[in-house]
């Protein structure tokens, strides 16, 4: 599950990958601004490299 972040003036985006065990595991971006983020965040939904 792929989720677009807002924290303290910069975004970034979260990734969570859930196991079959249960666990989950969490990786995150590098912090942009919301600009910036944005335009990353629609590109993924485009299924753009970037």
């Amino acid at each position: 599950m792929y989720g677009l972040r807002r924290l303290g003036g910069q975004s970034y985006i979260r990734r969570t990958e859930y196991g079959d065990d249960g666990g989950k595991t969490i990786y995150e971006t590098y912090r942009w601004s919301y600009n910036k983020a944005t335009e990353i965040w629609v590109a993924v939904l485009e299924g753009q490299m970037v």
